[in-house]
């Protein structure tokens, strides 16, 4: 609502540099209740649909939470490896993937190291 955004603004409020998060609403166990059941996993798996048009300048913030004994850490916390894998869709036509190399050229293609044996 831009009449709210501009009184706000008017007020002394500031636009936040950050894009609105979206986390989905879906119950998660306590890392406790995990344990308690033996699934305590590394592993989490999310699937979140947005349309382009409910996009603008999407991105991903990850944050890693390192813990010992149950209590978090702040300093002379080790790096961590990881696997980040994003599948995203266009329909037929579009140059997704061209252009999203173009634009993101951090972005490295992923190499499968997996072989796969057919057998006739």
């Amino acid at each position: 609502d831009i009449d709210e955004i501009l009184k706000l603004i008017a007020q002394g409020w500031q636009p936040s540099a950050h894009p609105v998060s979206h986390s989905p609403n879906t119950f998660r166990p306590t890392e406790q209740q995990l344990r308690d059941s033996g699934k305590w996993e590394t592993l989490i798996q999310q699937r979140v649909s947005r349309r382009a048009k409910q996009l603008r300048a999407p991105r991903l913030d990850l944050k890693y939470l390192a813990r010992s004994g149950g209590q978090l850490l702040s300093e002379d916390v080790d790096d961590l490896d990881f696997c980040l894998v994003v599948t995203l869709r266009a329909p037929e036509g579009v140059e997704l993937y061209q252009q999203t190399r173009a634009q993101f050229q951090v972005l490295a293609p992923l190499v499968s190291r997996s072989f796969v044996r057919v057998t006739p």
